[in-house]
């Protein structure tokens, strides 16, 4: 079920698309292949305004649920477990040390899916950045951090297809990414329902009064 969320063996390929369709060179000029592995085979995420100046993609109630199955079993499996085995007669107390050991991984799984997959990505007018996760850029520290992004050097949005392949289930994943103007894209969003990331894209395009490159080849 986790290759549902985020799957480590996907292929990166070379990817033959006629960029010229966008009437502007330089989508030419960059990349038209997957720019993050993974991919899911549902909506993940939804884009909030949440103010004039900001706008978030949240994640979905299916992906907060999924993560917070893992950390539950793997707290319930370290502390049920143990107090069972310590139930028994004649067994050694350092049997319990699995049980710990197995459930301390499927919470920490929990724990970094969540980290990872359910942070918000933050479009803040107001501070003028991009960034992913609850801390906001603090600019009497730091303006030029690497993490955040200066919404001034957007240029597009990118919107491609892939076809992601598993162990028992393949699927297409339909990814969001904006392109700065030195070439390089930075992957927002990544998941299986083309309408509504389709809307996002259009809704966050206008946020941000830039153009979308949506080469995902199917209709409208």
């Amino acid at each position: 079920m986790f290759e549902k969320i985020i799957n480590l063996i996907k292929q990166r390929t070379k990817v033959n698309f006629d960029a010229s369709v966008f009437n502007d060179p330089f989508a030419t000029q960059i990349e038209w292949s997957p720019a993050a592995r993974g991919g899911a085979n549902f909506r993940t995420h939804k884009l909030v305004q949440i103010n004039i100046n900001r706008i978030e993609f949240k994640a979905g109630l299916f992906l907060k649920f999924f993560a917070g199955s893992f950390t539950l079993f793997g707290i319930m499996f370290a502390t049920i477990i143990p107090f069972v085995i310590l139930k028994q007669q004649d067994v050694n107390p350092l049997f319990m040390i699995i049980p710990l050991l197995f459930g301390s991984i499927f919470a920490l799984i929990g724990y970094f899916i969540y980290k990872y997959s359910c942070s918000p990505r933050v479009f803040d007018k107001g501070m003028g950045f991009y960034w992913k996760g609850s801390e906001e850029p603090n600019q009497m520290i730091n303006p030029e951090y690497q993490k955040y992004i200066k919404l001034n050097e957007i240029h597009a949005i990118q919107l491609i297809s892939e076809w992601v392949r598993g162990n028992k289930t393949s699927y297409t994943s339909y990814e969001l990414n904006i392109v700065m103007k030195d070439k390089r894209r930075i992957n927002v969003i990544d998941h299986g329902n083309l309408k509504s990331i389709r809307e996002d894209t259009s809704s966050l395009a206008e946020f941000l009064n830039v153009p979308v490159w949506d080469a995902t080849g199917e209709r409208k």
